[in-house]
């Protein structure tokens, strides 16, 4: 626990950087909350630092004219043969140097879901978590989770799975911070707003954590960066415990060792569903960092009334959330900054939950990002890398798609790309009164029967629909039903033409259009009779 003169260290330092009485104590009721939580003195350290940035009136913006866009970076896709081939024998032979930590404490409540999302199927009935296991067991490689308080349970249950007992593995719970009221930017209380009161400070206190959550090695605690240091892993992979396209590649462990990189981001291209989110910026000192929608001034203002930040054409690419550390590299930074890395503020305004504590309030969640410690390393490095390897699942649109045949799961450890398929993912919207919560989900899509999704450009789908076996979907297809409470079961059926809308409605009526312009057309019948009703599949 932070002791009496750690506290008083630390409000000394506020004052020295010109922080009133006033908010030095507003900062200090934080940090009291903190404590009375048992969180560790760094953490308490690190929520500090954030508090008073906004009492400072630091609203965590990235201004555009702080920033330059950032026109090329190295390619996965682009390395020649012999580099593939070097890259991938070194990453090989160092694969015993790496450690993998996932972020694991996503409950998936957008899903109707109250365990870790992880847990859920992902295919073939084998949940994400079983297959990350595997992947850790096929390497011999030590695994890392970091747990929420409400994943940490079912995941070391599921652990306990005596298959999974050759498993190298240690978790830690994320830790928390007050949230702030926006009126007085004093934290508000547990007493008065329940778990409302609190907040997960975000992925970045990954690097305080590293240091304060401890394994034990012949009768001795070690913080979990030093036990990984004096077990020679000193390369350490992170990514989302949802995302099964982040795999340990290595060809790119190969890669940060070959140039001797501290510290390594997976980005990917930006398409039009990125816009809104975070993306990866070159500071005009010349070092990368990351920008998060939040960072994003909303005066920067492009002359068609769009922000910036929106621009995908400016701003390429988007952070994956994939990143690899060089941990000795971490470590020597960790103690030129007493512990705690100067990550970027993300000044999250949001409002407490009045079906929890009975009150809709404005409040700001203080949060820093993990790949923002990319602009604290000197020859940190981003590397493009194809969407196979960002494959997250947020919601049943996406876990649709997982479920299909555009997916496969490969020895049992990797969930590959169906080599018959080579196109862009389908655009899926289900209905969210039939398709959001997953139980419905899961009651009206059959994952021992996949949707063959091979030529699908989108699919839409309204009203109480059932997927059986046999269902081909080709090119844009919308299912019209309704709420008949029975269902409409679809089965043994092939539906849509390529280069044609289809839509379909219940007695199975087939409408088709033709795309003319932006706007749609009922199809003439020469267009449907000339328009392939078959499926193609692509060959090696």
């Amino acid at each position: 626990m932070l002791q009496a003169k750690n506290i008083s260290s630390i409000l000394g330092d506020l004052e020295e950087q010109g922080l009133d009485k006033d908010d030095i104590n507003k900062v200090n009721m934080g940090m009291r909350i903190m404590q009375a939580c048992n969180e560790p003195a760094l953490a308490i350290k690190q929520y500090a630092q954030l508090h008073a940035q906004v009492l400072q009136d630091n609203k965590g913006y990235i201004n555009e004219s702080d920033i330059q866009a950032i026109t090329s970076l190295p390619c996965y896709n682009g390395f020649s043969a012999d580099e593939a081939e070097k890259y991938t024998k070194i990453g090989e032979e160092n694969i015993s140097r790496l450690g993998v930590l996932k972020l694991n404490g996503g409950l998936g409540t957008g899903m109707g879901l109250d365990q870790a999302k992880t847990l859920l199927p992902i295919k073939d009935g084998v949940p994400f978590l079983d297959i990350i296991v595997r992947q850790m067991l096929h390497n011999n490689t030590t695994l890392i989770l970091m747990n929420s308080e409400r994943t940490d349970a079912d995941t070391a249950q599921f652990l306990s799975n005596p298959e999974y007992k050759d498993l190298k593995v240690t978790s830690f719970v994320q830790g928390k911070f007050p949230r702030i009221d926006q009126a007085t930017m004093t934290p508000i209380s547990e007493k008065d707003y329940k778990s409302e009161a609190f907040s997960p400070g975000g992925h970045g206190a990954i690097y305080t954590t590293l240091q304060t959550e401890t394994i034990k090695e012949d009768g001795l605690s070690k913080s979990i960066i030093d036990y990984l240091i004096s077990n020679n892993i000193d390369w350490l992979f992170v990514s989302n415990g949802d995302n099964l396209g982040a795999t340990a590649d290595s060809m790119l462990l190969g890669y940060a060792i070959e140039n001797n990189l501290p510290f390594m981001m997976e980005v990917a291209e930006r398409v039009d569903t990125d816009k809104k989110g975070g993306h990866l910026v070159r500071m005009n000192n010349g070092r990368l960092t990351l920008r998060e929608s939040a960072q994003c001034n909303p005066a920067d203002i492009q002359p068609d009334g769009s922000h910036f930040g929106e621009n995908i054409k400016l701003h390429k690419y988007f952070n994956t959330n994939s990143i690899w550390i060089n941990l000795r590299e971490l470590s020597v930074l960790l103690d030129q900054n007493s512990g705690v890395l100067p990550l970027s503020l993300i000044r999250n305004p949001k409002e407490t939950d009045a079906k929890i504590c009975g009150k809709k309030d404005a409040v700001y969640q203080l949060e820093t990002a993990m790949g923002s410690a990319i602009s604290l390393f000197d020859k940190a490095e981003a590397v493009v890398v194809p969407r196979t390897r960002f494959a997250p699942v947020k919601n049943n649109n996406e876990l649709f798609v997982r479920w299909s045949n555009i997916y496969e799961l490969h020895d049992g450890h990797s969930l590959i790309i169906n080599p018959k398929f080579n196109g862009e993912q389908p655009d899926i919207k289900l209905q969210d009164k039939y398709f959001k919560i997953y139980s419905d989900f899961a009651a009206r899509v059959d994952k021992d029967n996949p949707v063959d999704l091979l030529n699908c450009v989108s699919l839409t789908v309204t009203g109480n629909v059932y997927f059986g076996q046999g269902v081909t979907i080709i090119g844009r297809v919308e299912i019209v039903g309704n709420d008949d409470p029975n269902g409409w079961p679809i089965a043994n059926q092939t539906l849509g033409k390529r280069g044609l809308k289809t839509v379909v409605k219940p007695g199975n009526i087939m409408e088709y259009f033709v795309k003319d312009g932006n706007e749609y057309r009922p199809a003439t019948e020469e267009e449907i009779k000339n328009a392939d009703p078959k499926p193609i599949y692509f060959t090696m």
